[in-house]
């Protein structure tokens, strides 16, 4: 007598017994048992009209992802479009049965593709630049231009390959973290970046910056403060005091601050690393080997008054590649939403500083940190609720990595075991990749400051806190990550520093 059904509606019912008017149908449970087997509804619910009891028009069907799509019924039967909003998606049905061509988009991004029988074509607009790339099998070709015809009411392209056509590199392989079914997405963020980064690659200044390009630039912002343009100058000076908090007496590293510049005066670049890995400490680094600063999170602060981010102004911009109020607030420990990440990437030109640390490391530093005791370090640690928190925080550590280095064309990776090991090393790495000339000066200041002041005092603990599970999931994804970071020439996790990992 159980029924898996339900039915709820306003409107009225004919003499036949056949509804009118608006309605809800869905699956209560999420699988059922039909005949003894396991049965999972392919659709959680559909909102629709209906009349004579079936439903007609519009309809918005809730599929068992959790993905909503708005569908046109004719006779309950979907024809014409399906617009999919999670997976950004645009669909033609013929008779309920789902065809080509296959839309689909990037909200922020001006890029498209479209899905046809063998092959996809992508379609990307870059500072008023339109370039075409289709995909056939396992390889990519640039057009011209296409031609166009229209197919039940969505456009599909036409075109002819005839051997000449430019090649271009795709992404060859992909690791398993990633979905089949996102694996397009990757192809047209990193076609869209590729043109991003050539046409911005002219206009790189960072080859121009030593002390007199940055006192330069600091006396045209003194000068607009003068003006009145400006509220006030932004500049730190790190070395004013030694580690134990002494004044420090040496004139030439007194005398040496790190500048805010004016909007735009720089390539927007990310420092981006997973939480609990060392990104203020390196900030900090940076700032004092460079003579710039660092900025905070591009969408960073609980109210958008609050945001201090201004492109182009910092030399780099923290990033953990998650959405700010998401990662403070914690109500979800869930992936990251894919199409953020990827417009994330998108908005600093695939550009900047990956920052690694190990995870078993990094993700009980983000646990202390979110847990907000104060003065108690490593409460819970071991616990089953820990145990969930680092299997959640362990796939945005691998989804941060495998993003950057897929999608990056312009990219130094510096690992904070080595940080650790030799500060001025990593930070001249930095420099030097980035072209900025070196200050003798700064590394000699910079030789007796560590910059620890963010460190919390931990507890060494006497066993590995992970449960047998969580550290089979961890072995994986840094074999993932080691693989990923050779093939695409980066330097390899020093896997031989990190706790627990045989």
């Amino acid at each position: 007598d159980y029924s898996p059904f339900e039915f709820k509606f306003t409107g009225s019912v004919d003499e036949n017994m056949k509804f009118a008017g608006q309605g809800l149908f869905s699956y209560v449970p999420s699988a059922v048992y039909v005949r003894n087997k396991l049965w999972t509804p392919e659709i959680q619910n559909l909102s629709a009209t209906f009349v004579k009891g079936v439903p007609e028009g519009v309809a918005a069907i809730t599929h068992a992802n959790g993905a909503t799509e708005k569908v046109f019924l004719k006779h309950g039967v979907p024809v014409g479009l399906g617009i999919n909003n999670v997976d950004h998606v645009v669909v033609s049905y013929n008779n309920g049965i789902k065809g080509h061509p296959v839309w689909r988009f990037v909200t922020g991004v001006d890029v498209i593709s479209v899905e046809l029988d063998k092959e996809f074509v992508v379609f990307a607009r870059v500072l008023g630049v339109e370039k075409i790339l289709v995909v056939s099998g396992h390889e990519g070709y640039t057009l011209d231009k296409i031609r166009w015809n229209c197919v039940r009411g969505l456009l599909k392209p036409e075109y002819r390959l005839e051997g000449y056509e430019k090649k271009y590199e795709l992404i060859k392989e992909f690791p398993p973290v990633i979905d089949e079914k996102d694996q397009i997405l990757y192809q047209m963020i990193k076609f869209h970046i590729d043109i991003l980064y050539e046409l911005k690659h002219k206009e790189e200044v960072f080859k121009d910056i030593d002390e007199a390009w940055i006192r330069n630039k600091a006396k045209i912002i003194e000068k607009q403060k003068i003006k009145g343009n400006l509220d006030n100058v932004y500049v730190k000076h790190q070395f004013e005091y030694d580690p134990n908090g002494n004044h420090i007496r040496d004139k030439t590293c007194k005398k040496l601050g790190s500048y805010r510049l004016l909007p735009d005066s720089l390539p927007v670049r990310a420092l981006v690393s997973y939480p609990g890995s060392g990104n203020t400490w390196l900030r900090d680094l940076v700032e004092a080997g460079t003579g710039l600063t660092t900025g905070d999170e591009r969408d960073w602060a609980h109210r958008s008054s609050q945001n201090t981010h201004k492109p182009g102004a910092d030399l780099l911009v923290k990033s953990h590649h998650m959405q700010y109020l998401r990662e403070v607030e914690k109500t979800d420990q869930g992936r990251e939403d894919l199409q953020w990440r990827m417009q994330n990437v998108v908005y600093f030109s695939g550009g900047g500083v990956l920052l690694i640390r190990n995870p078993y490391d990094a993700i009980r530093s983000s646990w202390n940190h979110f847990q907000e005791y104060e003065g108690d370090i490593d409460v819970d640690v071991g616990t089953p609720k820990f145990q969930s928190f680092a299997m959640n925080e362990v796939q945005k550590w691998i989804d941060l990595i495998v993003d950057w280095v897929l999608l990056s064309p312009h990219l130094v990776v510096v690992h904070y075991e080595m940080l650790k090991n030799n500060q001025e090393k990593e930070v001249r790495k930095i420099m030097k990749f980035f072209g900025i000339k070196q200050n003798e000066d700064r590394f000699m200041c910079l030789e007796n400051q560590r910059f620890e002041w963010w460190k919390r005092t931990k507890k060494v603990l006497k066993k590995n806190p992970y449960s047998e599970t969580v550290n089979l999931k961890f072995r994986e994804l840094i074999e993932i990550a080691q693989k990923l970071l050779k093939e695409y020439h980066h330097e390899p996790l020093p896997i031989h520093l990190y706790p627990y990992h045989e």
